[in-house]
């Protein structure tokens, strides 16, 4: 029974570049395709929580990761008046903010240049039972003897696995800037208000990346103008979320649908299988995304190294986070449902409600997704 030696993954994000890394520090020979043909945009924040640093100890990136970012708690929810609802959540669980590309750029100087082949758009994959191919749009292609599809929310490997069914539209669009701004200002973390919700990250150099989740129908035009329609929304909110928005150029804001995806009783076959996105796309309330598929990372490359047989590997991989993964979408699921209500009346009561919850009780129910400890590799 031949070891698996050759690993292909297709996406070149956060968790095709981890899982690369990781399975290279076992030994691995590994290669990453992604179709972007240059480095994704940079105006997406991200919240690391303590199971992404500790993913990324193991990778040896710790350290490198915090130089880019900055640290900040993620904890605090107020309501649209600036009234704490929750401002206990994360005081003792360390979190380094940054941007998701600035992440990225960290993950690829680590990675090996000939490792990364970028503009390459996979077409189809296909197996046998010694190994699996990977079809590319330019007419190559590549062998391996295991395949991840680390492509996304839209996966085409997920589509191969499973057919090609659409993820499931979240009820909002999240609207984004990074802007040069004051850190005094600002209270890192999210304000909730009704059908809409507003936060603040503060970034390396005095900047604010600061987003907005506003409940819209899947089929919305984008506003003519984007700008003056936050404004409008935000002008009532505590400060400085108008004056954050305000001091943004009309030009840097992005505007996009979230989609998550119902969880898979089975995520890959024989010698495929799936990460990050493409495994278990969630609503974003939690910060868990990256987090998760850092994790997805370690968990893979242990697995390919401990177990002898490739598809034997991937079931232990998959079993390993199959359940864990669930969980945390689930309850991502359940803050955005909260966080998105469109009643006053409701939302007033949401309020009032996670307000009294005990500290005990909300510092329980995060601490089981942000203290997981990957495996060591």
């Amino acid at each position: 029974m031949a070891r698996v030696q050759r690993v292909i993954i297709i996406g070149g994000g956060i968790g095709g570049i981890a899982a690369a890394l990781a399975c290279q520090r076992v030994g691995l020979e590994v290669q990453v395709y992604e179709r972007a043909d240059a480095p994704r945009e940079q105006g997406a924040g991200l919240w690391l929580w303590a199971n992404a640093l500790h993913a990324l100890e193991q990778l040896g990136l710790a350290e490198a990761v915090r130089a880019a970012g900055i640290h900040a708690s993620a904890g605090r929810i107020s309501d649209w008046r600036g009234r704490s609802i929750v401002h206990d959540l994360a005081e003792a669980t360390p979190t380094v903010a940054l941007l998701r590309g600035e992440l990225l750029a960290v993950l690829r100087q680590a990675l090996p240049a000939r490792s990364l082949r970028l503009g390459a758009a996979c077409c189809a994959v296909a197996q046998d039972g010694a190994t699996v191919t990977a079809q590319f749009s330019d007419g190559s292609s590549a062998a391996g003897d295991v395949l991840i599809g680390a492509d996304g929310v839209h996966s085409l490997v997920r589509a191969h696995l499973h057919g090609p069914q659409a993820p499931c539209y979240a009820g909002f669009q999240a609207y984004r800037a990074v802007v040069a701004f004051d850190h005094a200002r600002i209270a890192p973390g999210v304000s909730w208000g009704v059908g809409m919700r507003v936060g603040m990250m503060p970034l390396r150099d005095g900047r604010v990346n600061w987003f907005a989740a506003r409940n819209e129908a899947l089929d919305s035009p984008t506003p003519a103008n984007v700008h003056g329609l936050l404004l409008n929304d935000c002008a009532a909110w505590h400060a400085p979320i108008a004056d954050l928005i305000s001091a943004t150029d009309p030009n840097a804001i992005l505007r996009h649908a979230v989609w998550f995806r119902a969880p898979l009783r089975h995520w890959g076959r024989g010698r495929i299988t799936l990460l990050g996105d493409a495994a278990h796309p969630l609503t974003p309330s939690l910060g868990q995304g990256a987090c998760l598929a850092l994790e997805d990372a370690l968990m893979l490359a242990t697995s390919l190294r401990d177990e002898a047989d490739a598809p034997t590997a991937l079931q232990h991989y998959e079993r390993m986070r199959k359940r864990r993964t669930a969980a945390v979408a689930r309850q991502a699921q359940l803050i955005d449902w909260l966080a998105c209500l469109e009643s006053p009346v409701l939302a007033a009561l949401r309020n009032r409600v996670v307000r009294q919850l005990p500290a005990a009780l909300r510092a329980r129910r995060l601490s089981w997704i942000v203290n997981y400890h990957s495996p060591a590799l």
